[in-house]
């Protein structure tokens, strides 16, 4: 594998860090848009690794995974995709997938088009399902994505693969699968992989992951909403709050990526959480809170939280 990382931030720069770690590629090149990115790369000892441009971090790459807020993805998955040679995979690690693959397919159409008739290399959409509030390449670990799960939406022309099908598998005309190399990366970046499709991921993190966001936006929003109140407010605060509001320190920019990426879905999705709110207080409501508790405790110990 050469491999191309394209966004060194917490995501781009822990996978950086791990391949190189596990000696995952026989090439590595890291490249960002910012250079004050690039240069926190170099002070960390990877100059070696960084790219100037884009192009030069794709030349010759055969996987190249792009790790941008999701706004961002498309363009660069395009300019990617155009930038290597035959038989390279592109993905990425967008907390949203459905209207990123619609805009990697509009892209796809638009000239100059396939170089010498060949096919662009195909897109697998990636997300990995660990992060943290803080952000930039100083945030980055080499075992972030440690025993965490990593979903993986393959291309829409293609039928997702069943859970027993390995690595490695090929498809009907002989190729190797595309969303097995990505299996394979993620792998040995440490995560798990499960398939999924792009709707089913969407709709889920909604819930999971987007109205949380949301949601520790609007409280804090509410209750900072007068500045002079906030050291007022200090002393009637603790644990809950503090867990409850976390996300809000998360990247404006990439929160916003996010709800307006998946907006259909998070309108749906507060709807639904709106409507339990209600019924929690108005219909009988130790039942529901008995219900909330048992789940949030059944989900603590799949997950293994403490």
């Amino acid at each position: 594998m050469r491999l191309a990382i394209l966004g060194l931030g917490l995501i781009g720069g822990s996978v950086l860090r791990a391949a190189l770690d596990r000696r995952l590629a026989s090439e590595v090149k890291g490249w960002d848009d910012s250079p004050a990115v690039l240069e926190a790369a170099r002070e960390a000892g990877f100059g070696r690794h960084v790219a100037q441009t884009l192009e030069e971090a794709c030349a010759g790459a055969t996987m190249c995974l792009v790790a941008v807020p999701a706004r961002a993805v498309p363009t660069l998955v395009d300019r990617a995709r155009r930038a290597m040679p035959p038989g390279g995979v592109v993905t990425d690690t967008a907390g949203t997938k459905g209207w990123i693959a619609g805009e990697v397919r509009r892209l796809a159409q638009l000239p100059p088009g396939p170089r010498d008739g060949q096919d662009l290399p195909p897109f697998v959409g990636g997300h990995p399902m660990t992060g943290s509030e803080r952000g930039g390449f100083a945030a980055s670990k080499a075992d972030l994505f440690d025993g965490q799960p990593w979903i993986i939406v393959p291309e829409a022309s293609r039928t997702p693969a069943g859970p027993e099908e390995p690595v490695g598998a090929v498809d009907p005309a002989g190729a190797v699968d595309p969303a097995a190399r990505v299996e394979t990366l993620v792998r040995g970046l440490g995560a798990r992989p499960a398939r999924a499709s792009a709707e089913t991921h969407d709709r889920t993190l909604a819930l999971t992951s987007h109205l949380p966001y949301l949601l520790a936006v609007a409280l804090a929003e509410s209750a900072g909403k007068d500045r002079d109140t906030v050291a007022a407010l200090a002393p009637f605060v603790a644990g809950g709050f503090r867990d409850s509001t976390r996300l809000a320190l998360q990247d404006p920019v990439m929160g916003l990526d996010m709800l307006t990426t998946n907006a259909a879905e998070l309108t749906r999705a507060l709807a639904e959480v709106t409507a339990a709110a209600r019924a929690a207080i108005a219909d009988r409501p130790a039942d529901r809170l008995r219900r909330a508790r048992e789940f949030r405790a059944e989900l603590g110990r799949l997950k293994q939280w403490p």
